[in-house]
């Protein structure tokens, strides 16, 4: 005789839920430590690269540009990839000097400085660390970049590498440039998990900041 087909009781259900809920409890954490492996990594990675694109700026006596992709004809590059251009004195122009870079998976520029820094406890103790020019701000000055071979256009903010060091942006008043890197949604603010750059106009000496 052919046993009838059962459905799932009630109290299946709530072991399923059960199960679910304590597997999303133990996972939460490992996902939090991966999210922050991946900040500290990009972040060590691009203080690395500010530091680079100063000595190179002072020691070849030219100007060095770090440009971010904020708008590309491939999403996935918004606010994620990075490189550095070099001033041309034959063709007066800035040159593509490095290979592209990426933040890791699932971290990016941040289009705001995170509210969350002005509260942290590195901004109690030195308040001028979040004052600055954000170089992402949407009013700041920009350039493009075409490529001949794939004819793919990239929009970049910049900040400028002097050969004495000092550094810039087009539009930039105040005494420190900034930028911050964090997990989750670029377009987001709400995040606990950044890496704060501050760089100063005179010096072009890059301070790192973590919550």
């Amino acid at each position: 005789m052919v046993g009838k087909n059962r459905g799932i009781t009630l109290l299946e259900m709530l072991i399923i839920f059960a199960i679910i809920g304590i597997l999303l409890v133990f996972s939460a954490p490992s996902l939090l430590l991966i999210d922050s492996t991946a900040v500290n990594v990009s972040g060590r990675e691009l203080g690395d690269f500010l530091n680079l694109c100063r000595s190179e700026a002072i020691s070849q006596r030219t100007s060095i540009r770090l440009g971010i992709v904020v708008k590309s004809t491939k999403p996935e590059e918004n606010f994620r990839r990075y490189a550095a251009w070099k001033w041309d004195k034959k063709t007066r122009d800035f040159q593509q000097y490095s290979e592209w870079r990426s933040l890791s998976e699932n971290v990016f520029f941040s289009k705001n400085l995170p509210s969350k820094a002005k509260a942290s406890d590195y901004a109690h103790k030195e308040p001028s660390a979040v004052r600055g020019d954000y170089i992402l701000d949407a009013v700041a000055k920009g350039f493009e970049q075409i490529s001949f071979e794939s004819g793919e256009k990239r929009t970049l903010r910049f900040l400028e590498f002097s050969p004495s060091g000092r550094t810039r942006v087009m539009w930039g008043e105040k005494r420190n440039l900034i930028v911050s890197i964090s997990s989750g949604n670029f377009a987001s603010d709400k995040t606990s998990n950044w890496v704060q750059f501050t760089v100063d106009t005179l010096t072009g000496r890059t301070r790192v900041y973590r919550p």
